[in-house]
């Protein structure tokens, strides 16, 4: 009888999870109006965003960790921005790219974030450069 009772509460977490997953994944894409726009066009993307990075620093953990924001400048939300994060090191040679996803910045607003880099020996710069951005229309 317990095998039974524990096999139907398993079922049930098992599609309670699974439904929610759903609901979740498929809420995720839609801004307040339902659709949205992708920008990659360097130039468009100067006037709707700007983001900036601290140089990396290491955690508790030994974790690197970048800082930094992303400043939304247009009247839309920024459903998403791709950035993508240049570690340079001491002799400025490009060693490690990390790419980032800030989501949903309400319009002339600021999100922080705080990106993490995995395990990386040695000190680093750090250059933002955002690739793309799917706006609300």
């Amino acid at each position: 009888m317990r095998i039974v009772l524990y096999g139907v509460v398993v079922s049930v977490v098992a599609l309670l999870a699974a439904a929610a997953f759903v609901v979740l994944s498929s809420s995720g894409d839609r801004s307040a109006g339902g659709t949205t726009t992708e920008i990659t066009d360097p130039a468009q993307i100067d006037t709707v965003a700007v983001a900036f990075v601290q140089n990396p620093y290491t955690d508790d953990y030994e974790i690197t960790r970048i800082a930094g924001y992303l400043d939304n400048l247009g009247d839309k939300t920024i459903v998403s921005a791709a950035l993508e994060i240049q570690l340079l090191g001491k002799d400025g040679g490009k060693d490690e790219l990390v790419q980032y996803e800030v989501l949903n910045v309400p319009p002339h607003t600021r999100k922080s974030f705080d990106a993490n880099a995995g395990t990386i020996p040695g000190p680093r710069t750090a250059e933002v450069k955002i690739v793309g951005l799917r706006v609300s229309e």
